[in-house]
């Protein structure tokens, strides 16, 4: 079924130009017009703040931006004459969190058109990074020997928000650096940083504020982490001190990229956990009168329930992973996590039977978890897989597996010649 338009019949955005000559809506043979649209309609919030940033890479050129800004119904059409035979980017982020279409009905969506072509269309957008125009390959990394590490985070000003906030990507096996920054004092700012990182690297990600903190603030700015494409986390950061919810919490680190237990964990008391999923590439909304379409560009947290804890822990806040620890999820995109758990320990995997996931895997120290079982007593509803010491199969390391097998074909051949 065609997707349905999410201001089809009503009156679109005005437009709204920067720095732009007079020849803006004419043609021109070196420039080709980009429509930057976020749409505001009925049921929304208004418009949540949002901050965007249209740029050319390889000139350094900023062609447009805006940090934080409010975008009432009907929102706003950013319309700008860019140079034909460059690479341009936009780059967006969404201060309060997505707006899932299907959940809270409405209209919050963004669009993309260049020379007259619609490139990207998200109603539930967070962050996002769209390339077009000529020669975008050719400034990204290495496809045979690199992947692209990328960092957003959408911050608003706040004088209680001690300082700095820094952020450093490392090899975990070397600690060497390949990205490190901190964000503006008492200032809104847009981050957006991205690195070339080797294909065989075991990442370590740390952002957060000193650890001598006291003073009392709150951090509820949004963020996202990924690699090649795939979002390793993606949620609000909610540092702060004297937390209703617990205790201090002042900074964070995600792991990410290719590693094995023996690189990142205590191979003698851990096991190497690492879950990959796939969200279907369409989510269709079921029938509301708050509805303005029929489709959403996310899922929500609450139907895709998932959870990884120790057999004897109740406490979801004390599980390793839970779908809570995201912030909804996009369709048609790869999630990936990964986490040391006490290899003495049983842990279990709960995924909602009924999800709306394309695919998901489950790995312990590098091999394949394939066990499902569909519960059908308290946990009716969810599909279980053990972890930790309950692992159905063995679950060596890759390392390991490599080095038996070898030895297994030296001795293959010797036993020929014997």
């Amino acid at each position: 079924e065609e997707k349905k338009a999410s201001w089809a019949g009503r009156e679109p955005p005005a437009p709204t130009t920067t720095n732009q000559p007079s020849w803006i809506g004419q043609d021109h043979p070196d420039r080709t017009p980009l429509h930057f649209v976020l749409y505001t309609g009925k049921n929304s919030w208004s418009g949540a703040p949002v901050s965007h940033r249209v740029i050319t890479e390889s000139t350094g050129d900023l062609h447009d931006e805006c940090i934080g800004c409010s975008h009432d119904i009907p929102g706003a059409d950013i319309q700008l004459c860019l140079p034909k035979n460059q690479c341009h980017t936009v780059l967006v982020g969404r201060l309060i969190g997505r707006w899932n279409s299907c959940f809270n009905g409405g209209v919050e969506e963004l669009q993309v058109i260049w020379a007259g072509e619609t490139i990207r269309s998200n109603n539930a957008y967070l962050f996002e990074r769209v390339d077009f125009g000529e020669g975008c390959q050719i400034d990204s990394c290495d496809p045979d020997n690199e992947l692209e590490f990328e960092f957003f985070l959408d911050r608003r000003q706040d004088s209680s928000y001690p300082n700095p906030f820094a952020w450093n990507l490392a090899e975990v096996a070397t600690d060497e650096s390949f990205l490190q920054g901190q964000a503006p004092y008492n200032e809104s700012s847009f981050i957006y940083e991205k690195a070339c990182v080797p294909r065989s690297s075991c990442l370590e990600f740390y952002m957060g504020y000193p650890s001598n903190t006291t003073s009392g603030f709150y951090d509820p700015s949004p963020y996202s982490i990924r690699l090649d494409g795939v979002i390793y986390d993606e949620h609000e950061l909610r540092f702060g001190t004297d937390l209703f919810s617990g205790p201090d919490k002042l900074d964070q680190t995600v792991n990410l990229g290719d590693c094995s237990v023996e690189t990142l964990c205590n191979a003698t008391t851990e096991d190497l956990f690492r879950m990959e999923f796939t969200t279907e590439a369409l989510v269709e909304c079921f029938a509301s009168a708050n509805n303005d379409y029929n489709y959403s560009s996310s899922i929500s947290s609450s139907d895709m329930r998932f959870w990884l804890q120790d057999i004897d822990e109740e406490d979801f806040a004390s599980s390793y992973v839970w779908s809570a620890d995201y912030e909804d999820f996009e369709v048609d995109r790869k999630y990936a996590f990964m986490s040391c758990i006490p290899n003495d320990r049983c842990a279990q995997f709960f995924f909602a039977t009924d999800n709306q996931v394309a695919s998901y895997s489950l790995y312990q120290n590098g091999v394949e978890l394939t066990q499902r079982s569909i519960q059908t007593d308290s946990f009716e509803g969810l599909t279980l897989t053990n972890a930790g010491v309950c692992a159905p199969a063995p679950t060596l390391s890759l390392t390991l597996e490599r080095v038996l097998v070898a030895s297994v074909t030296v001795l293959s051949l010797l036993n020929m010649f014997w």
